[in-house]
């Protein structure tokens, strides 16, 4: 039953007696979480002196923390718990996308103290600060997506496409590549695409992350 810009509910089912709702939903961010997870365990066999791969690290750690977090607290259990334990989970997914957006920055200014650099970030962190509060204040996920476009699409990409263009044939177009498939993860949820109410848009639109994760832990 493929359905369109519909509001999908998944049934809720029940374990041992205990009920989890939107469990495929739950299933597939903790499968985020796990690949997440065995990026970074490999990651840690490498040198991460150069903070732009730390940075990258970082990105990875924060987005499987924020995966399990939703998984668990904003779905599987947000009927127990409320709608503002989705709060810890949105926080780090906001922080995960500051993060690998400042790696960009690093790489396209070289350094730290130049002027620019330094400005910019001060921009990204208040975006961050104000969209983390509004997201507080209102409960409402739309200021994660928007700062997440801050910080993937505003600077990750423009400035991953700069240095492409400019001679980085290795980094740049895996990252640029990785973010194909996280694009398409927000257009399943934007269009309410369904295959069905046991696989719904947020399902498949986790699949998707999976597949970014990887690219830019290449």
């Amino acid at each position: 039953m493929f359905t369109f810009f519909t509001k999908v509910q998944q049934p809720s089912i029940y374990l041992l007696g205990t009920r989890i709702d939107e469990p495929v939903t739950a299933l597939t961010g903790i499968f985020i979480a796990i690949v997440c997870a065995i990026c970074c365990y490999k990651l840690r066999n490498t040198p991460l002196q150069d903070k732009t791969v730390r940075y990258m690290y970082w990105f990875i750690a924060t987005l499987g923390i924020s995966s399990f977090l939703g998984a668990v607290l904003g779905h599987a259990f947000q009927y127990q718990l409320g709608k503002a334990w989705k709060i810890p989970g949105w926080e780090l997914a906001m922080i995960s996308a500051f993060v690998l957006g400042q790696s960009s920055l690093l790489r396209y200014f070289e350094q730290e103290n130049k002027p620019s650099y330094k400005n910019l970030t001060r921009m990204n962190f208040l975006s961050l600060g104000a969209c983390s509060l509004l997201s507080i204040n209102t409960l409402e996920f739309v200021w994660v997506e928007i700062y997440t476009a801050i910080g993937l699409l505003l600077i990750m990409s423009s400035l991953e496409y700069w240095l492409y263009k400019n001679g980085d044939r290795l980094v740049s177009p895996l990252l640029l590549w990785g973010m194909v498939p996280m694009i398409v993860s927000v257009l399943f949820i934007v269009l309410k695409f369904s295959v069905s109410p046991w696989f719904n848009y947020f399902d498949i639109a986790h699949l998707f992350i999976c597949i970014t994760v990887v690219y830019f832990y290449k």
